[in-house]
């Protein structure tokens, strides 16, 4: 028996960051668009890989204030963590255009949200 059969690869370079970035809560009222994993993997995964992106969604007449997308960087954090992300009620009010009222398409104008958690 050669005793170079008994010799062990180096291990690998240690990197004090993880190979990816936990899993991130999404903000109250909203979830997280996982593209390209299913339901089942969704569930068992708890680290994502380095540049993967997600994208927050809100429930019903919601809508994201803040970042909508966050992807993992290479020190196992998400981009723009600093600024939160909120899903705030949308009051959405249609106008004709031109004024006066014409039979013409009607343009959708956001108004500042009615909700006190979402105020800038």
């Amino acid at each position: 028996m050669r005793l170079s059969s008994f010799i062990l690869p180096p291990p690998p370079p240690f990197s004090p960051f993880p190979p990816g970035c936990a899993i991130i809560r999404p903000p109250r009222d909203g979830g997280i668009r996982y593209r390209g994993l299913t339901q089942e993997q969704i569930r068992s995964v708890q680290i994502l890989p380095v540049d993967y992106e997600i994208e927050y969604i809100c429930r019903g007449n919601r809508v994201i204030v803040g970042p909508k997308v966050r992807k993992c960087l290479p020190n196992g954090t998400w981009t723009d963590m600093m600024q939160a992300s909120r899903c705030c009620k949308s009051s959405l009010v249609s106008f004709p255009f031109p004024f006066p009222p014409v039979p013409r398409p009607s343009f959708i104008f956001p108004f500042p949200p009615a909700d006190r958690s979402c105020a800038q």
